[in-house]
């Protein structure tokens, strides 16, 4: 995943979570931005 872990700053500024429950991103990796939380795949 981009040598990206739960709680570290992506490249884009989002913050990157690990299937936060409730979230349905399964195996996907969750990026939270500001304007809110979406699923990216592992390969960004």
């Amino acid at each position: 995943m981009d040598g990206l872990f739960p709680g570290e700053r992506s490249e884009h500024g989002g913050k990157v979570l690990r299937e936060p429950s409730g979230s349905g991103c399964g195996s996907f990796a969750v990026i939270e931005y500001p304007a809110g939380a979406i699923c990216a795949l592992s390969q960004m």
